[in-house]
């Protein structure tokens, strides 16, 4: 082979050619599976967050209502009225949380016992909280209204 020829050869020869550099899009099917997890777990998160938010909202908005009882019954003149208050907003509580099956029939004795099993206490059937069975019928004082108050707010907060 001459020098010419050699040369006409190495003119015909082409440079190399990388190939097209990998791109971002489309994924790896690994990364879809990774990617739909991610989303699944913050869908569950976000449920989750939604329900635990949706429980609470009964128990806040009763324990703001019992604040509101509280400061009304520093008005002369209103015990009375905040006693039947007081009985009823328990009472709407219950219904909330157990269902009107387990709540709408109860009345004295047998409401005073559901009180104290789903508060996890004897406040009502033995203590302050025995006021709450005759509270809607008939005109009662009470001595110190903080006790009755303060079983109410630890039912509402216990109550399972």
């Amino acid at each position: 082979m001459s020098s010419e020829n050699l040369s006409q050869i190495l003119q015909q020869l082409r440079d190399i050619h990388l190939p097209h550099p990998v791109g971002f899009w489309p994924l790896a099917p690994g990364w879809y599976v990774l990617l739909a997890l991610g989303v699944g777990l913050f869908a569950v998160l976000g449920l989750w967050a939604v329900k635990r938010w949706l429980a609470a909202r009964p128990k806040k908005h009763a324990l703001k209502e019992l604040a509101a009882l509280r400061t009304q019954l520093r008005e002369p003149g209103k015990e009375q009225l905040v006693l039947v208050e007081l009985s009823s907003l328990i009472r709407r509580y219950a219904l909330v949380m157990f269902g009107h099956d387990a709540v709408a029939s109860l009345h004295g004795q047998c409401w005073l016992a559901f009180l104290d099993k789903t508060g996890q206490t004897t406040a009502f059937t033995q203590g302050e909280g025995q006021v709450l069975a005759s509270a809607p019928y008939q005109r009662q004082k009470l001595k110190t209204p903080e006790p009755l108050f303060n079983c109410v707010k630890n039912w509402i907060e216990k109550a399972r």
